[in-house]
C-alpha cells in the first residue's frame, strides 16, 4: 500500500523511500494502490504493475525490500533470485488460532528472507530471525519536549 491510502504501512513507506534516495540508493516504489495522489516523488513510483513489468522490475533491483510481506509481489522471486528484505509492520495471524492457508504461506517464506520488526513482541512472533528497528516518524510532527 501506498499513498494516497492513509495508514502505517503507507505512511512508513512514504518515509523511507526518500530517505533511501537520500543516502545515495536508486529506489523504485512498486504498489497495489492504484489512485494517483499527484505528488513530485525523487524516485519513480509503479502503481499496479502488470506481471511482465513486476519481473522486470525484480530483474532491475540489487535488493527487494517489502514493508509488510505481499505474496502478490513477491512471486517474481521465484524466478529473479534477489535478496529479500521485509519491514514486518503487523501481525500475521488472523482472529484465531489457525493461519488461513496465504498466512501460513507467509510465515513460511519469511525463512527465506532477512526480517525487520518494529517490535520485540512482533519479532518474537515470527518463525525466523529477525532484527527490531523501530518506527520512523515524521520529525515535523513530532517533537521531543525536554
Amino acid at each position: 500500500m501506498f499513498s494516497p491510502s492513509v495508514g502505517g504501512i503507507e505512511t512508513v513507506s512514504g518515509l523511507l523511500a526518500p530517505e533511501f534516495v537520500k543516502a545515495g540508493h536508486e529506489v523504485i516504489v512498486v504498489t497495489n494502490t492504484e489512485k494517483d495522489d499527484g505528488i513530485p516523488r525523487d524516485y519513480p513510483l509503479y502503481r499496479k504493475p502488470t506481471a511482465a513489468k513486476l519481473v522486470e522490475l525484480t530483474r532491475w533491483c540489487d535488493l527487494y525490500f517489502q514493508s509488510n510481506i505481499s505474496l502478490r509481489f513477491a512471486w517474481p522471486l521465484l524466478f529473479v533470485h534477489r535478496p529479500w528484505v521485509i519491514a514486518n509492520q503487523t501481525w500475521l495471524h488472523g482472529t484465531n488460532s489457525w493461519f488461513d492457508w496465504q498466512g501460513r504461506l507467509k510465515l513460511f517464506l519469511l525463512r527465506f528472507s532477512t526480517n525487520v520488526a518494529i517490535s520485540e513482541p512482533l519479532a518474537k512472533s515470527l518463525p525466523a530471525t529477525t532484527t527490531v528497528i523501530g518506527n520512523p516518524y515524521y520529525d515535523q510532527t513530532f517533537k521531543r519536549h525536554v
